[in-house]
C-alpha cells in the first residue's frame, strides 16, 4: 500500500512539472503573438513604442521554439503498456524531482525572475586592477558581490539591465575597527533607491506623461504586452520619486517668473482619482502661470474662489488673466500686493482684436 501510494505521488509530481513547463510554453507563445498583433493591428503609440522586429522574425522565432519543443518531445515521449505495468509492480525506488518552489506570497522577486520573457543584458562593475592590493602590495581576495537589476523602457525596447559589483578585501590589512580592508564600486544613487524602475524608465514615464500626453495607464499597457506587467503602485511612486527630486527647481522658475515684467495665468481642469468616489475621477483645477518662456503651475483640490490669492501670491507686476471671478475678486481686494497692475481681460481682448484688424 505505501509502495503504490509513494508511486502516485511521484507520478503527480512528474505531471506537475510537465504542466509547469507547458504554461511557460504557452506564456512564451502568447508573447510572440502578442507582439505579432501589436505589430499588425496597434495604434501608432503602440507601432512607435514596440519591439522592432518585423513579421519575419518573429515568425523565425517561433518556428525555432516550437522546433526546440518537438525535439524535446520524443525524449519525454509516453512509457508502453509493458513499461508501465512494469513499473506498476515495481516498487518505487526514487523520487522524482520536485516541481519549482512557488515564491510566498508577498515576497520581492528580482525583476529576471518577475519578468523571465524580457532580455537580461549583463554588465560587471569591477575594481580596476591597480586598485586590488592592499597597502602591503598584497592582493586583495575577492570576497562577494552585489547584483542590481532594473527594468529599462528606452523606446522602442523593454529589457532588463542586470550590473554586478564585484567586492574584494584583504587578506592581511585590518581597519581601526578590526574589520578586513574592503574594496568595491559603489552602487550609485538613484531616483527611487532600491525600486526596480531605472532611471531611464521613470524618465520616459514622466516626459510620456507630462509632454506626450501620453497616461501612465497606457504606458503600464504597453509594457506589459512587452513582457513586462507593472503595478501602477510602482509607476506612481517612481512619479512621485522623481516630482521630488525637481521641486528645487519648481521653485527656482516661480522666483524667475516673479520678477518678469509681465506674466499670463489660467486655469485648466483635470481629473484626479478620488477614494471616496468609489475609484471615479473628480475636476480639479491646475492653474499655470508663464511669461512665455517657462512655466510654473499650481494644483488646488477644489474650484473654489479662494485659491486665486494663493497662485498670483508674490506677483507685483502686470498680470493676464481672464474673466474668471476669482482673478476679479483678487484684482478687488488688491491682493496679494496693493502694487499689483492687472490688465483686464476685456482690454487685453480689445487689444488683440485690434491689432489683428491692422495686421489685416
Amino acid at each position: 500500500m505505501n509502495d503504490e501510494i509513494d508511486r502516485l505521488r511521484a507520478e503527480n509530481q512528474r505531471l506537475t512539472a510537465e504542466l509547469a513547463k507547458q504554461n511557460e510554453a504557452i506564456a512564451k507563445l502568447q508573447h510572440y503573438l502578442r507582439r505579432l498583433l501589436r505589430g499588425r493591428f496597434g495604434r501608432a503609440t503602440e507601432k512607435l513604442l514596440g519591439l522592432p522586429a518585423t513579421d519575419q522574425q518573429l515568425i523565425a522565432e517561433i518556428e525555432a521554439f516550437l522546433g526546440a519543443d518537438r525535439a524535446v518531445q520524443p525524449a519525454a515521449s509516453a512509457p508502453t503498456p509493458a513499461e508501465t505495468s512494469a513499473q506498476s509492480t515495481a516498487p518505487a525506488t526514487a523520487a522524482a524531482p520536485a516541481a519549482p518552489a512557488v515564491p510566498a506570497r508577498g515576497a520581492r522577486q528580482r525583476p529576471s525572475v518577475a519578468y523571465p520573457n524580457l532580455e537580461v543584458r549583463e554588465s560587471v562593475a569591477d575594481v580596476p586592477a591597480a586598485q586590488r592590493l592592499d597597502a602591503d602590495g598584497r592582493p586583495l581576495v575577492r570576497c562577494g558581490q552585489e547584483v542590481v537589476e532594473t527594468i529599462v523602457f528606452t523606446k522602442p525596447e523593454v529589457f532588463i539591465q542586470r550590473t554586478v559589483h564585484v567586492r574584494y578585501r584583504s587578506s592581511s590589512e585590518v581597519d581601526a575597527a578590526g574589520r578586513a580592508v574592503t574594496a568595491g564600486v559603489p552602487v550609485p544613487e538613484r531616483i527611487v533607491d532600491g525600486g526596480m524602475l531605472a532611471d531611464q524608465t521613470v524618465q520616459a514615464i514622466v516626459i510620456g506623461k507630462f509632454a506626450d500626453a501620453l497616461p501612465a495607464n497606457r504606458t503600464l499597457e504597453i509594457l506589459a504586452r512587452s513582457g513586462c506587467r507593472l503595478s501602477a503602485s510602482v509607476v506612481d511612486a517612481a512619479v512621485a520619486a522623481l516630482g521630488d527630486l525637481l521641486a528645487p527647481m519648481a521653485e527656482a522658475i516661480r522666483a524667475d517668473l516673479r520678477n518678469a515684467p509681465v506674466v499670463g495665468v489660467d486655469g485648466a481642469i483635470m481629473r484626479c482619482r478620488d477614494p471616496a468616489l468609489r475609484r471615479r475621477c473628480r475636476r480639479t483645477p491646475i492653474y499655470t502661470v508663464t511669461d512665455g518662456t517657462q512655466a510654473w503651475y499650481w494644483w488646488a483640490p477644489d474650484e473654489t474662489h479662494a485659491h486665486a490669492s494663493e497662485v498670483v501670491a508674490g506677483f507685483f507686476r502686470w498680470l493676464i488673466t481672464d474673466g474668471w471671478r476669482g482673478w476679479r475678486r483678487c484684482h478687488s481686494a488688491r491682493l496679494p500686493n496693493p502694487d499689483l497692475a492687472e490688465l483686464t481681460p476685456k482690454r487685453w481682448a480689445d487689444q488683440q482684436r485690434g491689432r489683428i484688424r491692422a495686421a489685416c
